[in-house]
């Protein structure tokens, strides 16, 4: 590079804008059980592409992470808003198996944390009407973002947030399905950005913990979507699901 042109560069870097960080978010399959809780799941991913367990006695768990990527120091997570939906052949649930109503179907994570004095991560993490639309992410006090670091790889390990980083990004909750019957088409769930603008926000200048919230007021906004496809069983499945319940009925009439 010339002498002249390296001259230019330094002068011109000053004018190039940071790149506001952005929100990454992943949802994945956490596991499956059959108890009204989701402490001891079977986390087997495989299980999905099975008819026997594409049956309403089954929970299926999904997590929801978040990426905040390419932030800049002194840049914290401060909030998302965002949907989780669905299409036909499954249905959100509650832990005991309940769908439909106002029950709660978001399964918050939002464990206290020793770096932020023994607060929780988030001063809000939760979906009020039980629809699973409009779920509320927030952590208002710029000292809790800075100490908790949610979506970044320094973020407050376990018992705190933590910070998968194969992903990567940071839990924030579970929803949980169940199965009418084996899919007939494919299903998938989707986490989306509720539109209208000012679902993604961070602190900006809390390398001291007392950072300006930036809210982007258009969409795009920086908070990205994720989704799951759950597969249709292969035929070849389904015709051995059906030819089990004769056999066992078989079996038990022959005093098996």
């Amino acid at each position: 590079m010339s002498r002249f042109r390296l001259l230019m560069l330094l002068a011109l870097s000053p004018l190039v804008a940071h790149a506001a960080p952005t929100g990454q978010i992943k949802i994945v399959y956490a596991g499956h059980t059959t108890a009204n809780t989701d402490s001891a799941l079977t986390t087997n991913q495989a299980d999905l592409t099975n008819p026997s367990f594409q049956v309403p006695a089954e929970r299926h768990y999904f997590d929801v992470f978040l990426n905040f990527a390419g932030a800049a120091a002194g840049e914290d997570f401060r909030g998302a808003i965002f949907d989780v939906t669905r299409s036909g052949g499954v249905t959100f649930t509650t832990k005991a198996g309940v769908s439909g109503g106002t029950s709660i179907k978001w399964f918050s994570n939002n464990p206290i944390s020793d770096a932020a004095g023994g607060g929780n991560t988030f001063s809000n993490n939760g979906d009020l009407g039980g629809d699973l639309l409009g779920i509320v992410i927030q952590q208002s006090d710029s000292n809790v973002a800075l100490a908790t670091q949610v979506g970044e790889s320094g973020a407050e390990p376990a018992p705190g947030i933590g910070y998968n980083a194969s992903l990567p990004g940071s839990r924030l909750g579970r929803v949980a399905i169940q199965f009418a019957a084996p899919l007939t088409t494919n299903a998938t769930l989707n986490v989306i950005p509720q539109a209208g603008g000012g679902n993604f926000s961070w602190f900006a200048g809390n390398a001291g913990g007392a950072g300006t919230v930036q809210t982007p007021s258009v969409d795009p906004t920086g908070l990205s979507s994720g989704s799951f496809v759950i597969a249709v069983p292969e035929p070849g499945s389904l015709a051995l699901l059906g030819l089990a319940v004769p056999l066992i009925l078989r079996r038990r009439n022959r005093g098996c």
